[in-house]
């Protein structure tokens, strides 16, 4: 079963797949064996396993050019996602996971820009690299399928790549009970992905739902909402989503008292996708950046 390069694929124990390199070489891609931490996959033979993720506290912070859960081979570049054992833990969970076999895998070329054709910027510009990943981790409401960064309030957040504000949630204290979400807001990227903020604090002047804004455009502020009361530090919660129709994302919940007190954020079964981990693009983005402007 042949794929096109650089596109996430959902695999089976024992399947495989091909894909042909830069240079046209025909590989073949098996998924020998998976579990909740690791995906063992090999390329004509050649196995390899690969973490899904660091699986530390976030304040550790990881190395900026650490990416575990991606790998080079054979002239492709091989990310795992995430496997069956994730498709648990509650609506968000499931609903984001949406996966249908064993594991999802990203496949690419070796030494090519992850991500998609355009421009990117991190969504913390005159950031500190001080973080780890969170992909995975175990939270109240599930699975955490995003990745979350620590900054103080009121740090600009900058739109990751050219797009249209598709979606926002406001979020009233006075009004609501704390949710673990506060304010959202989903940006549709030029290149089809939906981008998505949570806990900012305020919209930059003259952002709204279908304002067209360019990467590194400042689309709001860090903040805390949804949490205020709990000893949370103030982050970006920031995922990645791949959806067939992005168009019709909007910002939705569900009850599920034997998860969470408030309601718990699902996504929309009409947008027909999934989640992935943001932190391999994070880290594309952020080495970017500090690499030096040409003139």
């Amino acid at each position: 079963m042949d794929i096109s390069p650089e596109e996430y694929r959902e695999i089976e124990e024992n399947e495989t797949i091909s894909c042909a390199t830069d240079g046209g070489e025909q590989r073949s891609i098996r998924l020998e064996k998976y579990d909740d931490r690791f995906a063992t996959v090999s390329v004509d033979g050649e196995a390899i396993t690969i973490s899904l993720g660091h699986f530390l506290h976030r304040k550790f912070g990881n190395p900026p050019d650490d990416v575990v859960s991606m790998v080079e081979i054979g002239g492709l570049r091989i990310i795992a996602d995430i496997t069956r054992n994730y498709m648990s833990g509650s609506k968000y969970s499931t609903s984001l996971v949406n996966l249908r076999k064993d594991a999802r895998i990203f496949v690419g070329h070796a030494g090519k820009q992850l991500s998609p054709p355009g421009s990117y910027a991190f969504p913390m510009p005159d950031f500190e690299w001080n973080f780890g990943e969170s992909w995975l981790n175990a939270v109240p409401y599930g699975w955490h399928l995003a990745v979350d960064i620590d900054a103080d309030v009121g740090h600009p957040l900058v739109a990751t790549t050219d797009g249209v504000v598709v979606a926002i949630r406001h979020f009233d204290a006075l009004l609501q009970e704390e949710d673990y979400w506060g304010n959202g807001l989903a940006l549709l990227g030029d290149d089809g992905r939906i981008y998505i903020y949570m806990h900012w604090v305020s919209l930059a002047e003259g952002v709204s739902e279908g304002s067209r804004v360019v990467a590194g455009e400042e689309i709001a502020q860090l903040g805390r909402s949804g949490f205020e009361s709990k000893p949370f530090a103030a982050h970006l919660h920031f995922e990645i989503m791949i959806l067939r129709h992005p168009e019709k994302f909007r910002f939705a919940f569900e009850l599920e008292p034997e998860v969470l007190p408030t309601p718990n954020r699902v996504l929309p079964p009409e947008t027909e996708g999934y989640a992935v981990n943001p932190y391999p693009y994070l880290v594309e983005w952020y080495m970017d950046s500090q690499r030096p402007k040409s003139t």
